[in-house]
């Protein structure tokens, strides 16, 4: 972004309140410019939203398209594919609503929380990937569908009644963002959408809205089940809602060599990072004849967690690379908390040889 007064570019600028698109690196630039020229175009500059055709918003839909199959497939795979899951025009007015706040500089760059090596946890940015939550009041008055869908609870009950999850509805149990993938390489490394307490999501909902995506285009995203031979690589479709598992299914985003538009619905659970979650426990069948049993009931456990990034080291290191390699800052911090999990792995002797042999099960 660049000051509307000296031209100066920054990443955190000051935004006018009142039109949300006159942006200022100090104080002293935003007045003097309101006193030269700001203020008689203040109430010009305002971009107004206007959608590319007529659309019905109906929430209904959702009981018909999230079927008991669909479910099914949620919950024995960790994950499940809708495709064409709104009509066409009601996908096409999100989409024009994403769009509005990516060009009205009202999305923000992502920022993850970091625990560093030495106890204490950062925010580091990502290159390319912008946001907004819809739980800002000021963002949601100024795009009244993606308002109606962070408010509606239909698909929470949806895929409630098939999976028997006891998620929660309301605002308070659900996370809606907007996001922008401008390109350039922006990616995600792998992670869990929930890592652990005292987070509550259970089931994350990604619908895609990229009507000319093509494959190079790169942004898709890939999915780890634990112990699996290869991963799985989804397009991101447009009008394509990918449901999965928040704290059991690993995955990062590849690259994007074009701009991505995407919606994440986080929904919470109220049986979540339990302690049969968070905790190891082994026994003697496990590690002889019950391995096989094991394994299975691994893959599909949140307690994966403490193990994947022993497991799947490289491909840790290899999307942290991808992802952080050109950020201004984190990346020496990420990678060195990365190592230094892997020693604390390789001092516990019969962690570490749980996570070899599991390294040459998979």
């Amino acid at each position: 972004m660049k000051c509307f007064r000296c031209d100066q570019t920054g990443e955190t600028l000051l935004r006018c309140s009142r039109c949300r698109v006159a942006t200022y690196c100090s104080r002293k630039c935003q007045v003097e410019h309101w006193k030269k020229q700001h203020k008689a175009e203040c109430g010009k500059q305002q971009l107004s939203l206007k959608y590319p055709g007529v659309f019905e918003r109906d929430t209904s839909t959702f009981y018909d398209r999230i079927t008991p199959d669909v479910c099914a497939k949620l919950m024995e795979n960790g994950y499940a594919i809708i495709d064409n899951f709104l009509s066409e025009g009601w996908a096409n007015a999100l989409l024009a609503e994403v769009q509005f706040l990516q060009h009205a500089n009202l999305l923000e760059k992502n920022k993850t929380q970091f625990p560093k090596a030495n106890g204490t946890v950062a925010q580091f940015e990502k290159p390319n990937i912008y946001e907004a939550d819809l739980h800002n009041a000021t963002v949601r008055q100024q795009v009244p569908e993606l308002d109606a869908l962070f408010h509606q609870d239909d698909l929470c009950y949806a895929l409630a009644t098939h999976t028997k999850l006891d998620l929660i509805p309301g605002t308070q149990g659900k996370t809606l963002k907007v996001q922008y993938n401008a390109g350039f390489g922006g990616c995600f490394p792998c992670h869990y959408d929930n890592p652990g307490r005292p987070n509550k999501r259970k089931l994350t909902c990604l619908l895609y809205l990229n009507p000319s995506w093509a494959p190079g285009d790169g942004g898709e995203i890939q999915f780890y089940p634990f112990l699996a031979r290869e991963p799985i690589t989804l397009a991101p479709l447009m009008n394509r809602l990918v449901i999965f598992s928040s704290d059991s299914l690993l995955h990062r985003v590849l690259p994007a060599a074009q701009p991505r538009h995407c919606l994440t619905i986080w929904l919470d659970g109220a049986s979540v990072n339990l302690p049969e979650h968070t905790q190891l426990s082994l026994t003697a069948c496990d590690l002889n004849e019950g391995w096989e049993a094991f394994t299975k009931r691994l893959a599909k456990s949140p307690v994966q967690r403490l193990l994947s990034r022993g497991v799947y080291a490289e491909e840790y290191l290899k999307s942290l690379i991808e992802c952080m390699g050109k950020a201004k800052e984190g990346f020496d911090d990420m990678v060195q908390s990365h190592n230094a999990h892997l020693e604390r792995l390789h001092k516990n002797q019969l962690l570490f040889a749980l996570v070899e042999r599991l390294r040459a099960y998979r």
